[in-house]
């Protein structure tokens, strides 16, 4: 072979159609490791690695005698360590002295395999990056149509507060003062009527004028209803034990609340930000309650334990979760209960298990409303003859600017 090529930067081989080896250059034995006394007379086969032998049985050789040539071919070699040489191959079938050669140019390329992995791994990140954009694209498409409904929703709830606002005005004057003037013409025709009235006018006045205190009554306790869900920005710091202490010490002031004994383990609660109003109101109406339905055959005995614990703050949306600690507070006494069935109906307005008690059955809706207001929830689990337990959960704000 020509000195020039015998150096060229690239190893040159040729073989026949029997795949007999029939020159190689320098570079060629050097890319192998191999003298050229070595590979004369070797085939093509034993300087192939097992799947370029395949290659070369089945598409290259078929190729070459098909096409007269073949390019940018990628396959292995076998060194004569044993080591795999990664090539990138031409070849063209030429005459040469009568015969046909096939006559073969390659060029090492170690760097292919580390080149073809990266764009692969390239190619992956693309694709996982597409695949990142697509569940983005879904999840603001989710949050539009959340948006939407949230939006929906507050529109609902402002047309609500209107009529609730309205509603409210209504109990505050419109129906206050006819109510008012009722009672004072039954009261001034009692006194015209003097000792001249008859016993039917007598039971009607009494009557016009008991019904007229009940609708009092009935209106106010509506009018504290409404004004709780009218109640605006909750800001204030609370301390729990206060609110409770001192609703404790009101009860125990009445003629109705004496010989009870209450027992108070707080120790350790943290300020919440809330209305202090109203959770005063809300431990007044639990222990209105308590003594309401006191056992006869027992001492009053009423219990109120604080602790913290941790829950998700997410209620009705499904797959949230955002812990963040709650107050825990858990009001229990010895009264007389209830069966399950009424653990919802007792929050319900003007409802009454026990029709002959004093009241109006609004104190504990009254009660589940002040914790509603505070972005809490209240539970209760009674059984008759044992006692009552409201469980109260409260979240621990952060103070709003």
């Amino acid at each position: 072979m020509d000195n020039l090529l015998e150096h060229a930067p690239g190893g040159i081989f040729s073989f026949t159609d029997d795949s007999l080896l029939h020159e190689v250059n320098g570079t060629f034995c050097k890319m192998l490791g191999y003298s050229k006394e070595e590979l004369h007379k070797r085939t093509v086969e034993n300087i192939l690695s097992l799947s370029a032998r395949i290659f070369y049985q089945t598409h290259f050789f078929l190729m070459l005698k098909m096409h007269g040539e073949a390019e940018e071919i990628f396959l292995h070699l076998k060194a004569k360590s044993g080591n795999q040489v990664p090539v990138l191959l031409n070849a063209r079938r030429i005459e040469h002295d009568g015969s046909i050669i096939n006559l073969c140019v390659c060029i090492c390329v170690p760097n292919r395999g580390k080149y073809e992995n990266e764009i692969l791994e390239a190619k992956r990140l693309a694709e996982k990056a597409l695949n990142e954009n697509l569940e983005l694209v879904k999840a603001k498409a989710e949050l539009q149509e959340q948006a939407e409904k949230l939006d929906q929703s507050i529109q609902e709830l402002q047309v609500l507060n209107d009529e609730l606002m309205q509603f409210s005005h209504i109990i505050s004057h419109d129906l206050q003062e006819p109510l008012r003037k009722m009672m004072v013409f039954t009261e001034v025709l009692s006194q015209e009527q003097g000792g001249t009235q008859s016993a039917r006018t007598v039971m009607a006045s009494e009557r016009i004028r008991k019904v007229a205190t009940y609708m009092k009554e009935v209106l106010y306790s509506l009018q504290q209803y409404v004004w709780l869900n009218e109640s605006g920005s909750i800001k204030k710091r609370v301390k729990l034990e206060k609110s409770i202490m001192l609703a404790c010490y009101k009860a125990e002031g009445t003629g109705e609340g004496q010989n009870f004994d209450c027992t108070l383990e707080l120790d350790g609660l943290p300020v919440i930000y809330g209305d202090p109003g109203q959770l005063e109101m809300l431990f007044d109406h639990l222990f209105d309650n308590a003594l309401k339905f006191r056992a006869a055959e027992r001492p009053l005995r009423i219990t109120v334990a604080g602790t913290v614990v941790s829950r998700n703050h997410f209620k009705t949306i499904q797959g949230k979760f955002k812990y963040v600690d709650f107050i825990k507070i858990q009001f229990t006494d010895n009264g007389i209960g209830f069966e399950k069935d009424y653990h919802t109906y007792v929050f319900q307005l003007f409802k009454k298990l026990d029709a002959n008690t004093s009241g109006l059955g609004i104190g504990l809706a009254l009660c589940r409303k002040i914790v509603q207001n505070h972005q809490g929830t209240m539970t209760v689990s009674s059984a008759p003859g044992v006692g009552t337990t409201f469980t109260i959960m409260l979240p621990v704000l952060p103070q709003e600017e």
